[in-house]
C-alpha cells in the first residue's frame, strides 16, 4: 500500500544511457585500407606487385585517354578490368554432396530402406511420419538430379 505522505522519487536525477557511456574524444573517420592505395595494409609480395601493376595501368590509361573519357566509359573500363580478374562463376547452386552420393548409390541399384538407412542421418531414430517425409524428400532430390542430368546429356 502507498503511503499518502511520502513523495514519489524524482526521475530528474536518473542518469541516461548516454551519460553512462564514455565517448572517445577523437573519432577516426579515415577510410579503411584496401591494400592498393596510400592506406597501409599488410600484403604479401604477389599482392603488392599486382597492386602496383594495376595502379600503373590505371595511371597510363588516365594519362593517354583521361580527358576524352567520360564517367560512363570509365565505369565500363573498370567493369572490363574486373571481369578479366574475376571471371563469372558457373550458374546455379552448388550440388550437395549427400544428394550426389545418394544418387550414385541409387544408380547402382540400391533402393528402398537400404538407401534411406545409408543416406538419411538418424533414420532408425525417426518416427514413422518423419521417415516417410525424409524418404520422399530424398527420392524427389534423386529424381530431380536424374532429370537434370538427362537434360544436360541430351543437349
Amino acid at each position: 500500500m502507498i503511503e499518502p505522505c511520502v513523495s514519489k522519487p524524482s526521475l530528474q536525477n536518473v542518469a541516461t544511457a548516454d551519460e553512462n557511456r564514455e565517448v572517445a574524444s577523437a573519432v577516426n573517420r579515415e577510410p579503411k585500407g584496401d591494400g592498393c592505395g596510400t592506406c597501409p595494409m599488410v600484403l604479401d609480395d604477389a599482392s603488392e606487385d599486382a597492386c602496383t601493376l594495376a595502379q600503373k595501368a590505371g595511371s597510363e590509361i588516365a594519362a593517354r585517354l583521361g580527358p576524352s573519357l567520360g564517367r560512363r566509359e570509365v565505369a565500363r573500363l573498370v567493369t572490363a578490368f574486373r571481369r578479366t580478374l574475376l571471371p563469372r562463376r558457373p550458374p546455379g547452386r552448388k550440388r550437395r554432396e549427400s544428394i550426389t552420393a545418394a544418387h550414385e548409390a541409387w544408380k547402382t541399384g540400391v533402393c528402398g530402406v537400404a538407401l534411406y538407412r545409408s543416406h538419411i542421418p538418424n533414420w532408425e531414430k525417426h518416427n514413422r511420419y518423419r521417415r516417410q517425409c525424409e524418404a520422399r524428400a530424398l527420392m524427389e532430390a534423386i529424381r530431380t538430379r536424374e532429370r537434370r542430368e538427362r537434360k544436360t546429356q541430351s543437349t
